[in-house]
């Protein structure tokens, strides 16, 4: 461990604290900053899912989802009237939250981000309108990066552009499907005999709130 902390401390991205590994103060401050980093990434995570939820759920409503930022965020900024309807209808679906287990995940959040009852709906409202917003700008990035002709920097636009999102809680079934046929392979071809592993650690979120591309929430 002392050989990898090394290592990193002298790379150009390095945010580790100064007075190396003795200064136990330091690395408690910086543990402690990171983990908090960390958290506050995961719940924006959590309210980029919110906004998806807003957008194309129709488990709480029978309105009409929304498929375009243009029919989300008006040339003012302002929510259109059928986001605002949206938003509305989230928020009236949060009391008779027993029978959605969505809507119960959402209402625990609010209640541990001590988010005041009365101001659920302009929170929603913000938070989407940051999330359109965001949106956006990824989408400004790749065109202005692709419109370089310059494929090194395509891919490192690709590869940066969501460095500072929020952590997503949702999932996709197609790596749960990837990951069995690459096992079924692995056993077809020998690598893998009966009783070997012994121990599987599943990292990963697990939580399929709502898709960020097609939003099913069903």
């Amino acid at each position: 461990m002392r050989d990898l902390i090394t290592a990193y401390a002298e790379s150009d991205a390095a945010t580790l604290p100064a007075g190396g590994l003795e200064n136990a103060s330091a690395w408690d401050a910086w543990i402690r900053a990171k983990d908090n980093e960390i958290r506050e990434r995961i719940d924006q995570g959590f309210e980029d899912s919110i906004s998806n939820l807003i957008l194309y759920g129709s488990s709480y409503t029978k309105l009409q989802r929304l498929e375009s930022f243009d029919e989300v965020v008006g040339t003012g900024g302002e929510l259109t009237e059928a986001a605002r309807a949206r938003v509305h209808a989230l928020v009236v679906a949060l009391p008779r939250s027993q029978d959605n287990e969505r809507v119960r995940l959402l209402g625990d959040f609010l209640a541990r981000r001590k988010v005041p009852p009365g101001t659920v709906e302009a929170y929603f409202s913000a938070n989407l309108k940051r999330f359109v917003a965001e949106q956006l700008a990824y989408q400004e990035k790749l065109r202005v990066a692709g419109q370089s002709g310059d494929l090194g920097a395509v891919f490192l636009t690709r590869g940066t552009l969501f460095d500072k999102r929020g952590l997503s809680v949702d999932t996709s079934l197609l790596p749960n499907f990837a990951l069995q046929e690459t096992l079924q392979a692995l056993a077809r071809k020998g690598v893998l005999s009966p009783g070997r592993i012994r121990r599987i650690a599943v990292i990963g979120p697990g939580l399929d709130f709502t898709g960020k591309r097609d939003g099913y929430d069903f």
